[in-house]
């Protein structure tokens, strides 16, 4: 069994792993001056309980945001369309522990976003540039506590 956050791990590890990313810390950061940079987490998600018996199974939506600091427009959407295919192709081939299921089965979809971003505190944010993977339905199962 996985809990969601043992999965988000998993993921930012996956993704800690392509070539080129820098930082994808377990936990988002308030601010990192590390580019590019990946935060993983949960999105939206359902609960469904007693099935199996004492447990819960989850569904999830979780999101992968890739950021590039924002410096010259041109290199940077050239830098960032790099990892078009390498984020979701290393999610897609990772062994992710979701219920001893394998990616492709415990994975419903990947969507994905492009464009303008911001990271940091509200004063403080950092213009970026950068994807917005969206992962969907990814299964759980956890004991019933």
């Amino acid at each position: 069994m996985a809990t969601l956050q043992a999965v988000i791990d998993q993921i930012q590890d996956v993704v800690a792993a392509i070539s080129g990313i820098r930082a994808a810390p377990h936990e988002p950061p308030d601010s990192i001056n590390i580019y590019p940079f990946a935060v993983a987490f949960a999105k939206t998600g359902t609960w469904t309980l007693g099935k199996p018996t004492g447990c819960m199974t989850g569904m999830h939506d979780i999101v992968i945001e890739l950021h590039l600091k924002r410096n010259d427009l041109a290199r940077d959407v050239t830098a960032a369309m790099a990892y078009a295919k390498s984020v979701p192709n290393a999610i897609g081939t990772a062994q992710l522990v979701t219920v001893s299921l394998t990616a492709l089965e415990a994975i419903g979809s990947i969507t994905y976003e492009f464009g303008p971003m911001a990271w940091g505190p509200l004063d403080k944010s950092v213009n970026t540039i950068g994807w917005r993977w969206t992962i969907h339905n990814v299964k759980t199962i956890d004991a019933l506590t």
